[in-house]
């Protein structure tokens, strides 16, 4: 039957207030469905959690709130129950909290979870993942972004493949492990050189929800004591950046930064709350302007070293065009697509660019003692010999035995040549010595007489470093050392010796002794080191003609290396010193164990020509 207009403005009316008796009078269902847009309950942890959507794409996507916190909230939050009574409807007014709490089908987690893409997600599970941002436009040049990544690379191709392939793992497969995630990569140059729009770059394709950066390395990896107990820089994040890094830090937190690389999971505690677990697919990058930044291990598989081009610091017009490129939602959309579209089903991560500032990070944290015995051993002289012109190459070193005070005494002047800052510890250098003489074919052996000397075989130590991978050589050609290649020149030096560890005084000049035989003038070659500089200033010369023959050139270099053989002269005479050292010791201990007055004698004669030879050497 049709209705009259009357009877449907009626029906409309009678809508309208019901509607209007909702909003004002709402049902359990009603507030129920707006209050859980935010508010949910959690099984583990114990608590009660708030989603705020409009803080989700900083990621605070949540807070925590315990049930003191959750009932002071919703204590002024009512619903209203409709009854009848007589034709006419009447609303009692509830508070919504008692119900709820004991409402069997609110919305509740049983667990939190951190599941980026492609990760599936259970329905009882609350994923604290927020999606990358979903960028639409259309294709274009991406041919600044290239340049850009190649300078990241130092213009080495293995470096630019292995950094575009790694962005495109996390653009990809943000959720799976020990691909790009488990390798940490070193960003390492000068200021200027577009390490800070990398990072704007990342944070704009993966959402700034999604990374985070800090000078602090505090800040990302949890310590048990201190500020570094609510470390949760690293919670939730894609990727972390160690900004500015400095190796004071980096050191400190090593051992818990290597675990943290190739960590599944992280842990974090909340403030005034429990100590909480959760799944962690974030990489690290550093980007530093300092050398040495990290310490990377002999046994490492984790880091990647990428020392970036300074060519282009001063392209102005580069600079500025590659900032309006990542500010165009167009070039962004092309460099994402690109991303997706690299193939990575072949590409192994394990497979590392090993670049030649990598292995000098590896060499800067190789034993100082072993790094010294290597460079001493293994040091070469060059000399030519005046008949043929060819050039004869010996081992300084030939494997003679010293005393510990003499090996202690190059070490020190080992460490002032090489720069590095160490204050060296007797006790410490002969407990690390009597360490590697303990260890199985390290090639230090000690020799006890009635003092301790030490010798090293240079083929079995070389051999030992392999074993323990401490490998100082680089074979790239365009390594460049990051220490420099020590020369020993301390037999230019003062050379002082013990006639007996008895006695001894220490003074600014060095070792004076007083031997059994009365007091001895000290054993110097401060003219000999004279001599020596005399000999390398360069003096004044003429303008030469420019060598145009071989023959020519050997004459040109002769005053160079009749300086060398000079030194070559100098370690020889050490040497002959220590020979006549070793006997003058074996004397002494005969002439204070020797009873007989004429043996004495003997003995102290033949001592007296001993240091007259030594004399003459010096």
């Amino acid at each position: 039957m049709d209705m009259s207009i009357e009877q449907l403005q009626k029906m409309l009316d009678h809508k309208k207030n019901e509607e209007k008796q909702k909003n004002d009078k709402p049902s359990y269902d009603v507030v129920k469905k707006n209050i859980e847009k935010s508010y949910f309950k959690l099984i583990d942890p114990a608590v009660f959690g708030f989603e705020d959507l409009k803080k989700s794409s900083y990621g605070d996507k949540i807070t925590f709130l315990d049930r003191k916190k959750i009932l002071h909230i919703m204590e002024d939050v009512y619903f209203y129950t409709k009854t009848t009574n007589d034709d006419e409807d009447v609303y009692k007014k509830e508070a919504f909290i008692n119900k709820w709490l004991r409402d069997e089908h609110k919305r509740v987690y049983d667990n939190l979870c951190y599941k980026p893409t492609p990760l599936i997600v259970n329905e009882r599970e609350y994923n604290m993942f927020v999606d990358i941002p979903v960028r639409v436009g259309k294709l274009v040049d991406i041919e600044l972004f290239h340049k850009h990544i190649s300078i990241l690379a130092g213009h080495k191709d293995s470096v630019k493949t292995y950094l575009l392939n790694y962005m495109a793992d996390i653009i990809q497969f943000a959720g799976r492990h020990n691909k790009s995630h488990s390798k940490c990569i070193i960003f390492y140059g000068k200021e200027g050189c577009g390490k800070g729009q990398l990072y704007t770059l990342i944070s704009k394709l993966l959402g700034s929800h999604n990374v985070n950066k800090s000078s602090n390395v505090s800040d990302f990896i949890r310590d048990d004591s201190g500020a570094g107990r609510f470390a949760r820089g690293a919670v939730n994040k894609l990727l972390c950046v160690f900004e500015e890094a400095k190796a004071k830090h980096a050191y400190t937190f090593s051992d818990k930064l290597k675990d943290a690389i190739t960590s599944t999971s992280i842990t974090y505690e909340q403030k005034g709350g429990d100590t909480l677990t959760i799944d962690s697919y974030v990489r690290y990058w550093f980007f530093s302007n300092n050398e040495n930044c990290v310490k990377i291990s002999d046994s490492d598989r984790r880091f990647v070293v990428s020392h970036t081009s300074s060519d282009e610091i001063n392209d102005v017009d580069f600079w500025n065009k590659l900032s309006d490129a990542y500010s165009n939602d167009d070039y962004l959309f092309s460099v994402i697509n690109y991303l997706k579209n690299i193939d990575l089903s072949t590409f192994d991560f394990g497979i590392r660019p090993l670049t030649s500032e990598y292995k000098s990070f590896k060499s800067h944290n190789i034993p100082y003692l072993i790094r010294f015995i290597k460079d001493y051993v293994c040091d070469i002289h060059e000399s030519v010999d005046k008949k043929t012109d060819k050039t004869i190459t010996q081992n300084i070193y030939k494997g003679e035995s010293f005393r510990l005070e003499r090996w202690f005494y190059l070490y020190c002047e080992w460490l002032k040549d090489t720069r590095i800052k160490s204050e060296p510890d007797k006790i410490t250098f002969q407990n690390q010595m009597s360490e590697l003489n303990r260890l199985d074919k390290s090639g230090v052996h000690k020799i006890k007489n009635s003092v301790i000397y030490y010798k090293i075989n240079k083929n079995d130590f070389l051999n030992y470093m392999k074993i323990q991978k401490y490998n100082t050589d680089d074979d790239d050609d365009d390594n460049d050392k990051s220490y420099k290649k020590y020369i020993p020149l301390d037999t230019t030096q003062n050379i002082f010796f013990e006639d007996s560890l008895k006695n001894q005084n220490i003074t600014e000049s060095g070792i004076t002794i007083e031997s059994a035989f009365g007091d001895c003038d000290v054993i110097e070659i401060e003219k000999l080191e004279e001599k020596l500089e005399e000999k390398t200033i360069p003096k004044k010369t003429k303008k030469t003609i420019p060598i145009k023959t071989k023959k020519e050139k050997i004459k040109k270099i002769i005053p160079i290396k009749k300086i060398k053989i000079l030194k070559q002269k100098v370690n020889i005479m050490y040497n002959n010193l220590i020979e006549q050292q070793i006997k003058f010791d074996e004397l002494e201990t005969r002439i204070i164990n020797e009873k007989n007055d004429q043996q004495v004698k003997h003995a102290k004669n033949k001592a007296t020509v001993i240091l007259n030879s030594f004399s003459l050497l010096c």
